[in-house]
């Protein structure tokens, strides 16, 4: 039998812990299964957290062949760099937007930038371009394990894209805010004009409260505004805790793990 071309899976690989599910969708319902795999340890290194994807990828192969299915994969924010950049993009076609953001980034980072490895969104008002770097190692062995299940390599996006597509119009509603995608040492804090993501902040934070309040202050001076403006505006975001200051968002369910 043939493999119906909407099967999918769906992996989230994070050095916290890792997310797999198989949907496959028959003549009168879709079949789901997944599974959560986390680290004794509390944080995988990237072998071991590709060694733990890989098994259940495999076990779920075990029991029902995935070859032929497409793989979407959401990956960690600390293998991507992330940035936007403003314009005016309204005239320009894809081709020439991702040149540009290659570019950009490239100037940035001071390194030549694979094409393969650019992810970008032109925003509402086609004035600011959301731009994610990943790294290409990691491209590199996604290829190599979904080759191996025979699997099609499809959508390649980052945790805090992932994340920030959720709210949907939340955020417009919002008007100015902050949005910040948190995890174990590490955050993504964006500036937020109706919907629409102005600036960009990323690093390595000590504490939720303490390291997310430092970042999104020192994101704002960045930009000219006084971080208190903002203290009675919404701030949300997705972790796992945070102060006082911030509204916690619900995570996604298959980003919970």
């Amino acid at each position: 039998m043939s493999r119906r071309w909407n099967d999918r899976v769906r992996l989230v690989l994070r050095p916290q812990g890792i997310f797999v599910a198989c949907s496959r969708a028959g003549l009168r319902a879709v079949e789901r299964i997944t599974r959560d795999v986390v680290p004794v340890t509390g944080r995988w290194n990237r072998a071991e957290m590709f060694d733990a994807a890989a098994v259940a990828l495999a076990e779920f192969d075990a029991v029902r062949s995935l070859r032929g299915a497409a793989l979407d994969v959401v990956v960690g924010d600390e293998f991507a760099h992330l940035d936007v950049v403003r314009g005016d993009f309204f005239v320009q076609t894809d081709q020439q937007i991702e040149m540009l953001a290659q570019t950009c980034v490239a100037e940035v980072l001071g390194r030549a930038v694979e094409p393969n490895s650019i992810r970008w969104q032109l925003q509402q008002g086609s004035e600011h371009l959301l731009v994610a770097l990943l790294d290409a190692p990691l491209l590199q062995a996604l290829h190599e394990m979904a080759a191996a299940l025979g699997l099609r390599l499809g959508r390649v996006e980052t945790l805090f894209a992932a994340c920030w597509n959720a709210p949907g119009n939340r955020l417009i509603a919002a008007g100015e805010c902050l949005f910040a995608c948190a995890e174990l040492g590490h955050a993504v804090i964006a500036t937020v004009q109706k919907g629409v993501i102005t600036g960009l902040s990323q690093g390595g934070i000590t504490s939720y409260t303490h390291g997310l309040d430092t970042r999104a202050d020192r994101l704002l001076a960045s930009l000219g505004r006084d971080p208190a403006a903002l203290e009675h505006s919404v701030l949300m975001g997705y972790f796992d805790a945070a102060g006082p200051r911030w509204t916690p968002l619900a995570l996604p369910q298959e980003l919970q793990a």
